[in-house]
């Protein structure tokens, strides 16, 4: 093993058998141990594919740079700056894990910095069907968890309030188009890919009062 060093840098290596000794042409470089200091998003659901960005120092742009959740196998890191990378979070059990970085996939950094895999989200209903711009929709599911985000067809909007694990309030936004109109309704936790709900929300116009006689 390398002995410890006092600083970073690169020094001279070579190996040695009995009077025989060989030195490397490239030389061996001591890198300060990357420190993980917060995650974003802290959680996401079991099924994995959230992408998350970690922070922290003494990140390097290097090919072995990965994250690790708990004692899982790696996955690999993309690197932004020497103190932010992204990755991709692997399916998960439901459960709490220690996110770590390494830069050789031998030595990794020690703070205890958790990701959380949650179950699965589902949504089964929401009511009413129909309403117009403004509406407040309430969708009922499991495994909801603040903050959330819905979406109206392709318009993504926050959720005006998650009222437990199991219900979530959405307002209707504005559509571009004039009159009927049925689109698809779908929730999602923060940093987590939309679960569609069964069925679609009509919007219909308000009706006009153009006078009132007598």
């Amino acid at each position: 093993s390398a002995p410890v060093a006092t600083d970073p840098g690169s020094v001279e290596f070579g190996i040695r058998v009995g009077s025989v000794g060989v030195q490397s042409e490239y030389g061996f470089i001591y890198a300060p141990r990357p420190a993980v200091m917060q995650v974003y998003p802290r959680s996401g659901n079991e099924d994995g594919g959230t992408s998350i960005l970690v922070m922290g120092s003494g990140f390097e742009n290097v090919k072995l740079l990965a994250c690790r959740f708990g004692d899982r196998d790696t996955v690999p890191a993309t690197w932004i700056s020497s103190t932010v990378v992204s990755c991709e979070v692997p399916a998960l059990v439901p459960d709490v894990y220690r996110v770590a970085v390494t830069l050789n996939g031998q030595e990794y950094s020690a703070e205890a910095v958790t990701y959380t895999a949650l179950t699965a989200m589902t949504v089964h209903s929401f009511a009413p069907l129909r309403g117009h711009v403004g509406s407040e929709v309430t969708l009922k599911g499991t495994s909801f968890i603040d903050p959330m985000w819905c979406k109206f067809g392709e318009t993504v909007v926050p959720a005006v309030n998650v009222l437990d694990s199991t219900s979530v309030v959405c307002r209707a936004p504005p559509t571009r188009e004039d009159g009927d109109l049925s689109v698809v309704v779908a929730v999602a936790m923060q940093g987590a890919s939309f679960v569609d709900a069964p069925g679609t929300f009509t919007y219909h116009e308000l009706p006009h009062i153009n006078s009132i006689t007598p």
